[in-house]
């Protein structure tokens, strides 16, 4: 079995982990507004940088939800040492996939450009 390969496996029963027991095991207020989109193991498995997006109403909002969540790193931890066959549970860094919300504001700047240019052919 290649190196890679174990990574990737590795990848996605951590996110399935954390996607299925965030919601039903960790207790956070607002965790129906966190999604998990993604995990990025080193190469060794001792590190994950676990990627997830936050609807929030309002930045102050989103800031409160993903320190709440980098608050529970420890728990989070905990279960996937439970879930898993690891060696070493990897050690987690948090980030915000923005991916979405970018998206939607492409997808609003395109949208908008292409009622200017309808506006101008009338």
């Amino acid at each position: 079995m290649s190196g890679s390969h174990r990574v990737r496996r590795v990848e996605e029963a951590v996110l399935r982990v954390i996607g299925e027991k965030l919601i039903t095991e960790v207790a956070l207020p607002q965790i129906a507004r966190v999604t998990v989109t993604g995990v990025d193991m080193s190469p060794d498995l001792k590190n994950a940088k676990v990627f997830f997006s936050i609807l929030a109403t309002s930045e102050k909002e989103k800031d409160q939800i993903f320190h709440s969540v980098v608050r529970k790193k420890k728990e989070i931890r905990y279960i996937i040492g439970r879930e898993l066959d690891l060696r070493f549970v990897p050690e987690l860094t948090f980030e915000l996939d923005e991916t979405a919300e970018r998206a939607a504001r492409i997808a609003e700047l395109l949208d908008q450009i292409h009622q200017e240019k309808s506006d101008h052919e009338v």
